[in-house]
């Protein structure tokens, strides 16, 4: 826990405007993962220890699940395809993928895949991949660790781009997630987004 005032200078003032936080005279609290990024959407005016209370066991929740998708259980594979942008889009959506990434490797689009091997093995991983045709050519972990190249921000997640999801501070798990539904599947992305605790009316 942190606690930063919100009417002094030096480390507390860069924080408030780091998280781009009002000096107003009155609490804010927030949950962060170890990266900075809001484990639950950010709330003010939240007043009684009941409401602190939930929202502290929701945050628990969630970076609970988000964990043990990233535990010592998680490999990574690289697909190359003709376009990154369609191989995030569908890789993204296969349960036990927690990540994607675009990138360049062996002069080809590829996309990085980490993956949760408890919940899907390579074999089904790849057999997925290819029935998605996106994997003209499969390289496993270890065999792209020189050479491998992360394409441009502007490349990653291409599917959120021109979204109202496009600048809201996701993890790379709920980026990758809605990345891969917000513009295919309707019902899927109203899944995500219920599991991810974010409020589709409010996200703009």
């Amino acid at each position: 826990p942190i606690f930063v005032y919100n009417n002094k200078g030096g480390k507390d003032e860069e924080i408030l405007r780091k998280f781009n936080e009002p000096s107003w005279n009155y609490q804010v609290v927030r949950f962060l993962d170890s990266n900075g990024k809001d484990i639950i959407p950010r709330k003010d005016g939240v007043n009684t220890r009941a409401e602190l209370t939930s929202r502290m066991k929701k945050a628990l929740s969630i970076y609970n699940k988000r964990t043990a998708s990233t535990s010592h259980s998680e490999d990574e594979i690289l697909f190359a395809q003709s376009c990154f942008w369609t191989g995030e889009a569908s890789l993204g959506g296969i349960e036990g993928v927690t990540t994607t990434e675009a990138g360049f490797f062996d002069g080809r689009e590829v996309t990085k895949v980490k993956y949760n091997k408890e919940i899907i093995s390579k074999k089904e991983l790849v057999e997925k991949a290819k029935k998605m045709n996106v994997a003209d050519k499969v390289y496993p972990k270890g065999s792209f660790r020189n050479g491998y190249r992360k394409a441009p921000k502007s490349d990653q997640k291409r599917q959120l781009s021109g979204t109202k999801y496009e600048n809201m501070n996701l993890t790379d798990y709920e980026a990758t997630k809605i990345n891969s539904a917000v513009r295919s599947s309707p019902s899927k992305l109203k899944q995500y987004l219920k599991s991810f605790n974010i409020d589709n009316e409010k996200s703009e």
